[in-house]
Protein backbone atom coordinates (compact mmCIF):
# COMPACT_ATOMS: atom_id res chain seq x y z
CA UNK A 1 0.00 0.00 0.00
CA UNK A 2 3.19 2.31 0.94
CA UNK A 3 4.06 2.37 -2.55
CA UNK A 4 0.06 2.64 -4.20
CA UNK A 5 0.32 6.44 -1.55
CA UNK A 6 3.65 7.35 -2.61
CA UNK A 7 2.93 6.83 -6.73
CA UNK A 8 -0.86 8.90 -5.98
CA UNK A 9 1.47 11.67 -3.99
CA UNK A 10 4.09 11.82 -6.86
CA UNK A 11 1.46 12.40 -9.28
CA UNK A 12 -0.33 14.81 -7.29
CA UNK A 13 -3.33 12.50 -6.51
CA UNK A 14 -2.59 12.60 -2.93
CA UNK A 15 -6.67 13.97 -2.93
CA UNK A 16 -7.45 10.05 -4.20
CA UNK A 17 -5.82 8.07 -0.98
CA UNK A 18 -8.83 8.03 1.14
CA UNK A 19 -11.31 6.85 -1.43
CA UNK A 20 -8.42 3.93 -2.45
CA UNK A 21 -7.70 2.88 1.47
CA UNK A 22 -11.66 2.78 1.79
CA UNK A 23 -11.95 0.55 -1.37
CA UNK A 24 -9.25 -1.47 -0.65
CA UNK A 25 -10.44 -2.23 3.08
CA UNK A 26 -14.09 -3.54 1.72
CA UNK A 27 -12.64 -5.51 -0.48
CA UNK A 28 -9.96 -7.08 2.34
CA UNK A 29 -13.19 -7.70 4.26
CA UNK A 30 -15.70 -8.82 1.92
CA UNK A 31 -12.67 -11.77 0.85
CA UNK A 32 -11.73 -12.83 4.29
CA UNK A 33 -15.50 -13.25 4.57
CA UNK A 34 -16.58 -15.26 1.24
CA UNK A 35 -13.26 -17.38 1.94
CA UNK A 36 -14.54 -18.10 5.68
CA UNK A 37 -17.90 -19.23 4.28
CA UNK A 38 -16.28 -21.11 1.26
CA UNK A 39 -13.56 -22.72 3.34
CA UNK A 40 -16.26 -23.87 5.84
CA UNK A 41 -18.34 -25.55 3.02
CA UNK A 42 -15.47 -27.40 1.57
CA UNK A 43 -13.98 -28.50 4.90
CA UNK A 44 -17.24 -30.11 4.65
CA UNK A 45 -16.30 -32.69 2.46
CA UNK A 46 -12.50 -32.98 3.76
CA UNK A 47 -10.39 -30.84 6.43
CA UNK A 48 -7.35 -30.81 4.38
CA UNK A 49 -8.78 -29.64 1.10
CA UNK A 50 -9.61 -25.88 2.19
CA UNK A 51 -5.34 -25.92 2.96
CA UNK A 52 -4.59 -27.52 -0.17
CA UNK A 53 -7.02 -25.08 -1.98
CA UNK A 54 -5.02 -22.15 -0.61
CA UNK A 55 -1.92 -23.26 -1.46
CA UNK A 56 -2.91 -23.71 -5.24
CA UNK A 57 -4.80 -20.55 -4.84
CA UNK A 58 -1.46 -18.78 -3.19
CA UNK A 59 1.09 -20.05 -6.00
CA UNK A 60 -1.61 -19.81 -8.88
CA UNK A 61 -1.52 -15.94 -8.04
CA UNK A 62 2.69 -15.69 -8.41
CA UNK A 63 2.74 -17.35 -11.84
CA UNK A 64 1.62 -14.08 -13.54
CA UNK A 65 3.79 -12.06 -11.58
CA UNK A 66 6.99 -13.87 -13.21
CA UNK A 67 9.27 -12.51 -15.55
Amino acid sequence: MAWLIDSLKEKNRAQEIPVISGNAEILSRLVGMSGAFIGGLIAEYSLELPFAMGAFLCFAVIIPTLP
